[in-house]
């Protein structure tokens, strides 16, 4: 993974990177502290060369990039060399200068004032420094102003003016006032209601809503990202040469870069993938739909502080997360609320549901809404399945990345016509049956996906349109395994994953069973409520 990253820097370096380039940057500085230092490493040396070198430029760290491609971390030995003999003049100079926002956050008690906001939940969160007696801020509580050093976990801060504020580690902020936060480093997203004009700081920086949702992203030093997803924000860039302001609207996001000759405003790409805007119970209007289609499962992946995942079924057979590494990048924003990310650290992660109701009469809709980085070898979505008992089905992707549902039918005499086995979309193995869509799966993109069975046909969507069908007998009713396992395959005994598991690579979100057909038009309607969706905070 480090070689491939290493190109894509010298790609980054010559201006050749491509989208798909940005993606993987993005995904591998996301993944773990370490990754994030050796980018930032990367980042300063580039800068240093060109703005502080004295007689270095851009042209030698490609040149000393390209001769190092294997070795990215040789490449940067032989750079710092050539910058100690060339910039001594700049280490005299960052000795006197400013302290950075990091310095602020002190090693004694940090002054708290009045109260300014609610702890509306908290989850594993744990603070350099609590309240004003230095103890964890717990759900309910109140906060006071005052500078915090968020180091684990997730905060939702509600202020008496409507607004909300969630705050993801690591971070560091300072509650101001009743109307505004001052954020240091770190993630927030912030949704505030008409009039309720909430400010967010940053170092030369100020951030004003005009009623609205809204993300922001600091990065020390570097540079600070909004990004508006309902509504207008104001961005004031302030530093000692010039002031900046510009207008971002919903569907738009901006990054101010803290250049050492002066700040600049550059447009980006609007991200709903990199933050978490709801850590409560579902109530957007999606979830409201799927729940009074009286699902026998459905996990719209609410971020938990116990490891549960709640089932939002009648049944409430909740889910429960495991092998999860860093639970700082386990919950991520989904395309409602929050999602859970099996990648990097947590590749191997999984949600294990220990039972729930099996349909009998072979009627079911199975569905989710999934988010792939990659294709692994049967990639697991959702599995009623192991490695030595088939249960009803087996849904993911197949080995070469297409979208594909397995199912155990009555009998397989049907594969015996004529037209069936001619159909190179088919693929019975051993009792069971693979049917596959017939494009590989799209890759950094949200995608709606079911598969339905009404006892006498299979059918396949995607973003709900029909891409194929098979006319088979009705599905077997098996009580083992029990359970499904969202993520990954596991083995007969339900603990381990199996030799084949399928980790899946990037997100699921909204994940339903439903022991009755659905319709072309029911999942159709389903769909569209991502285009309907208003949030609800």
């Amino acid at each position: 993974m480090t070689k491939e990253i290493d190109e894509i820097l010298r790609k980054m370096t010559d201006g050749t990177m491509t989208a798909d380039d940005r993606h993987k940057l993005q995904d591998f500085i996301e993944e773990s502290p370490e990754n994030k230092g050796y980018y930032l490493k990367h980042c300063r040396m580039e800068s240093e060369l060109e703005f502080r070198g004295g007689g270095l430029s851009k042209e030698l760290l490609k040149t000393v990039m390209n001769e190092n491609r294997r070795n990215f971390m040789s490449a940067l030995v032989k750079i710092a060399a050539l910058i100690t003999i060339s910039i001594v003049s700049f280490t005299i100079y960052s000795l006197a200068d400013k302290s950075s926002p990091s310095d602020l956050v002190e090693s004694v008690s940090p002054e708290r004032g009045k109260v300014v906001a609610k702890m509306e939940k908290s989850i594993l969160a744990t603070f350099a420094y609590g309240n004003k007696n230095g103890e964890e801020l717990l759900d309910g509580d109140e906060v006071e102003s005052g500078l915090y050093e968020l180091t684990n976990g997730i905060i939702k801060l509600a202020y008496k003016n409507g607004a909300t504020v969630i705050v993801e580690s690591p971070s560091k902020f300072k509650l101001v006032n009743y109307d505004s936060m001052e954020l240091l480093a770190g993630k927030a997203s912030i949704y505030s209601p008409d009039n309720s004009n909430f400010k967010v700081l940053a170092p030369g920086v100020l951030v004003e809503d005009l009623g609205t949702e809204f993300s922001i992203d600091m990065v020390e030093g570097e540079h600070l990202d909004v990004h508006v997803f309902d509504g207008v924000v104001r961005v004031e860039s302030q530093d000692e040469s010039h002031v900046d302001k510009v207008q971002v609207h919903e569907g738009e996001a901006v990054r101010v870069i803290y250049d050492p000759n002066g700040q600049v405003i550059a447009g980006i790409d609007l991200r709903n993938d990199i933050f978490i805007r709801q850590i409560s119970n579902p109530n957007e209007i999606y979830a409201k739909e799927i729940v009074k289609m009286d699902p026998v499962a459905y996990f719209p992946m609410d971020v938990m502080d116990n490891g549960v995942l709640k089932d939002y079924s009648i049944f409430k057979n909740n889910g429960i997360s495991r092998n999860v590494q860093n639970e700082k990048y386990f919950f991520v924003q989904g395309k409602f609320g929050s999602a859970i990310k099996i990648s990097g650290a947590n590749k191997k992660s999984y949600i294990y549901v220990p039972d729930y109701p099996k349909t009998k009469n072979s009627e079911i809709t199975v569905m989710a809404w999934i988010y792939a980085k990659s294709r692994p070898k049967w990639a697991t979505i959702m599995k009623n399945w192991t490695d030595q008992n088939k249960g009803q089905y087996h849904f993911g992707l197949n080995e070469e990345g297409y979208l594909d549902i397995e199912i155990l039918p009555e009998n397989l005499d049907f594969m015996k016509l004529p037209e069936n086995k001619a159909r190179e979309d088919l693929e019975i193995h051993k009792e069971s049956i693979h049917m596959q869509e017939n494009t590989r799966f799209p890759l950094y993109t949200w995608q709606h996906v079911a598969f339905v069975h009404d006892g006498t046909e299979l059918r396949l969507y995607r973003n709900a349109k029909l891409v194929n069908s098979l006319k088979t007998p009705p599905m077997q009713y098996t009580e083992k395994p029990k359970m499904v396992s969202i993520g990954t395959k596991l083995r007969a005994n339900e603990v381990d994953y199996s030799g084949s598991p399928g980790h899946w690579d990037g997100m699921l979100d909204e994940v339903a069973i439903f022991n009755r057909v659905m319709t072309e038009d029911e999942l159709k309607y389903i769909y569209s409520q991502v285009y309907s969706r208003k949030s609800k905070k």
